[in-house]
């Protein structure tokens, strides 16, 4: 209902053009209007809509899988419908009504009756909005409607509540599953039948519910003849189909049985007419596609947080009676310049002389606060520029670690980390055994090898900058010399220097055609700046180059290439300037992958390209570098999602295109920060996070014409819970740091609000996501999309709309010891 007006029902508003003004001045506007009943144009909508129901169809109905009812095949004239007892009475009611004419009305009545599973849903979603409206509202009939005792507590009207993204969700199911309502008869271990209904079925389960008081227990095995499909669908399965019981549960007077196929592997009638039902009917009984859509979310969050990962990820291998050791880094875009700085200085990507065996060890062993406090800086005050590292423990006495953090302070490169270690969390090992499928058709050789470095792999690592968090008063009058001496026995040797495995989350293989190990001299050219080098591999479209100096490329930036040597032993092609476009890069850019645009002159290079691959077939090794990497990168994503250090969120713009806070990742672990935000039941509230002054001031720190597109936002958050009066619930207090004038008023407020028990104070981070590549996801987005497209569109819109990532880290102890406050 739309209101009212003159105390007459508004019934609808109605969109239409309007001739206005007159003579040469006449034009058609599009005006809206309220339609008020008795008016005339609510008797010209009325008389449309009975023409629109008088009017005749063919349209067949179909009501199996849609109502509770066992459906029959029933005959009118030419066509063949399916309705229960209901149905066909509503159906030959409404064909008087219409003179023995079928027609869209009479098609309408049967298949929106009371009694169909749709109309059943509608009403429950009307009940659940209306209770809704009330809890929120009034505060009235809590524990009916969320299934606790919320005590009469309210949330805050200020509150942010946001979407959960389960990180690390993986698919339960490995086959479609349709929602389809039927009767069946399933044989309990004592030999006594039940009448059950399926909810939902798949080739290799089923969703069940049964009002009998005989139930199984999980891990039974049952019998199950499915009478319908055997009346009504033909199918002919002489003996019963073997089930497991995987749980059992109650709601009411009724229970749902969650059961398995246990004979997959013999060859039963029932097989090949499962799928094939399944296949042809999807369209029209629905398939249950929200396993898929949380797998595909949690995917797609996880893709667009990981290049934007603000602390490096490690893994470690720390097997019992070894040495550890460091396996592989996780290299982020928002990390690279620092890991970036440190390869252009060493030459080579090794972080162990940071992550140590013996700091590795120490973090282990410490089991009471695993982790550990790193300092590091570049100096020339040895007379050539040294990296210095130290960790809290190596120092001799306290006067050398000031005075090796004083002088770190007033040089290059000064940055403080905190690393800490656990246990890794393994994604599934069915999960695992998926993403390295894709090396099976490539080489056995370099799955096993993966493998066996992924199976080494004991902890996973993590060192966040606390540079900002660290005691900044740090004074000591050591001469130069005296200074020198002092550091001396901290400076990293270059000797031992190797390289690690460098793994870039969010990075993907580009190249969908083989690629082919070749080495050519080629000359780049970046605007007006050309650089040599060689080619590392090359495919039909595309080129991985290694150059001989660094440069400053940018993804999708537009560059030429010559290749040299093979331009002048080929005549008949013109391989001199071939546009092709960056798509990403490593090591400081100095190792860049391309590929070739759509021009003309890029399509005869591609020519010339696949003939000299049909040549030299048998000469050409494939390369699977890419390939490798890019499982890799899957499996660490993986391991990544499910070992969340922080606090992951999302900021994403509305239809208004006014940023808010709307998504946080989540995993199957415990999720300490996510929890501190917890108000009662299912309700949150992040608005210390999520304000919406805050965000204004991130999204114009990161947006603003000229901004780095790479920069990083960072703040402190202190936070405190106190009762609220007002609402019955906890409530979060929390102050930012860039609210206080000075810092004599922050510390006043920290020494106040560090007496609470529920004080924390948090790192934030944030920055702008990178755009979503939906070819990375493509058949799990096909998947959703052949069987909901609009599912599928607003999915992708949801993905569409985030602007911005972020993550919080709990900084509470590292802060009360920079302040000098005891809690």
């Amino acid at each position: 209902m739309f209101g009212k007006i003159g105390g007459k029902k508004i019934l609808t508003k109605l969109k239409h053009l309007k001739t206005v003004g007159s003579g040469v001045a006449q034009k058609k506007v599009l005006v809206e209007e309220k339609v008020i009943e008795g008016s005339e144009s609510a008797r010209f909508l009325d008389r449309m809509e009975k023409k629109r129901r008088a009017t005749e169809t063919k349209r067949q109905i179909d009501m199996r899988g849609k109502v509770d009812g066992t459906c029959k095949a029933y005959k009118h004239q030419d066509r063949t419908h399916y309705m229960d007892e209901k149905c066909i009475a509503i159906f030959e009611q409404a064909l008087a009504e219409f003179d023995g004419r079928y027609t869209v009305g009479v098609y309408e009545d049967v298949t929106n009756a009371e009694h169909t599973h749709k109309a059943q849903h509608e009403r429950e979603k009307e009940q659940q909005s209306q209770q809704g409206a009330a809890t929120s509202s009034e505060g009235v009939d809590r524990e009916a409607f969320w299934g606790f005792d919320s005590g009469g507590a309210q949330v805050p009207a200020d509150a942010v509540e946001v979407d959960f993204i389960p990180f690390g969700y993986y698919p339960k199911r490995a086959e479609p599953r349709m929602t389809f309502v039927m009767e069946l008869e399933v044989e309990l271990p004592s030999g006594e039948t039940i009448s059950c209904k399926t909810k939902d079925i798949s080739a290799s389960g089923m969703l069940v519910t049964t009002k009998e008081p005989r139930l199984p227990v999980a891990s039974d095995v049952v019998l199950v003849r499915f009478t319908t499909l055997e009346t009504e669908h033909m199918l002919d399965c002489p003996e019963p189909v073997r089930y497991k019981a995987l749980g059992v549960d109650q709601d009411d007077d009724k229970a749902f049985l969650r059961l398995i196929r246990t004979d997959l592997e013999i060859n039963t009638p029932f097989d090949p007419f499962i799928t094939e039902f399944i296949d042809k009917n999807r369209h029209r009984y629905k398939v249950d596609l929200k396993d898929e859509i949380s797998a595909f979310k949690a995917k797609a969050f996880e893709y667009l947080h990981a290049p934007v990962h603000s602390e490096i990820t490690f893994f470690v291998s720390a097997q019992t009676g070894r040495r550890p050791k460091l396996a592989f880094v996780a290299r982020s875009r928002k990390t690279a310049r620092w890991v970036d700085e440190w390869q252009e200085f060493f030459k080579a990507y090794d972080l162990t002389p940071i992550i140590s065996e013996s700091r590795i060890s120490k973090v282990i062993k410490n089991k009471d606060a695993p982790s550990l406090v790193i300092y590091t800086f570049r100096s020339d005050i040895l007379g050539e520029e040294h990296y210095f590292c130290a960790a809290d423990g190596e120092f001799s006495n306290s006067s050398q670690r000031d005075g090796f953090i004083s002088i770190g302070k007033r040089s290059k490169g000064w940055r403080v980390f905190r690393m800490t270690l656990e246990w890794m969390n393994r994604p599934e090992e069915k999960k695992t055994k998926e993403v390295l499928q894709t090396l099976d058709d490539h080489s056995a050789e370099e799955r096993a090898s993966l493998e066996k470095q992924l199976k080494e792999v004991t902890h996973s690592g993590f060192l966040l900058d606390i540079t900002r968090q660290h005691p900044t008063a740090y004074h000591d009058s050591t001469s130069d010399d005296d200074a020198a001496q002092l550091i001396k026995p901290f400076r990293v040797s270059t000797k031992h220097i190797g390289d690690n495995i460098v793994v870039q989350p969010g990075y993907f293989e580009h190249r969908s055609e083989p690629r082919y190990i070749h080495e050519t001299p080629v000359i780049v050219k970046f605007g007006k700046d050309k650089i040599a080098g060689n080619t590392l591999d090359f495919s039909v479209n595309g080129m991985k180059v290694t150059l001989d100096i660094p440069c400053s490329a940018q993804r999708g930036e537009k560059v030429l290439v010559t290749m040299t040597k093979l331009q002048k032993l080929v005549k008949d092609a013109r391989l001199s300037d071939i546009p092709y476009k960056v798509v990403s890069w490593q090591s400081g850019a100095k190792v860049i992958t391309l590929e070739k645009d759509d021009s003309q002159k890029a399509k005869h290079a591609g020519d010339f390209f696949k003939k000299l691959i049909e040549s030299n077939q048998a000469k050409l090794k494939v390369c699977l570098g890419e390939t490798v990497e890019t499982t890799l990168t899957r499996i660490v994503e993986g391991i990544m999602s499910e070992t969340l250090h922080g606090m992951p969120f999302f900021i994403s713009k509305d239809e208004e295109s006014t940023c808010t806070l709307s998504h946080v990742g989540i995993c199957e672990a415990d999720n300490p920060i996510a929890e501190y935000f917890h108000l009662f039941g299912p309700h949150y509230d992040f608005a210390a996070v999520g304000a919406k002054e805050a965000i204004r001031v991130w999204v114009r720190e990161l947006f603003d014409r000229g901004v780095d597109r790479d920069k990083v936002y960072s703040a402190e958050l202190y936070c405190y819970a106190e009762h609220s009066e007002q609402y019955d619930c906890r409530t979060i207090v929390c102050k930012r740091d860039d609210e206080f004038t000075d810092s004599m008023e922050r510390f006043d407020f920290l020494q106040d609000a560090a007496r609470s028990d529920d004080f924390r104070a948090f790192k934030l981070v944030i920055t702008r996501t990178y755009t979503f590549e939906e070819h990375v996801f493509q058949k799990d987005y096909d998947y959703i999309r052949n069987n909901s497209r609009n599912k599928a569109k607003q999915l992708r819109e949801e993905i569409d709309r985030v602007v911005a990532s972020g993550q919080l880290f709990d900084v509470t102890k590292l802060v009360l010891s920079r302040e000098k406050i005891s809690p």
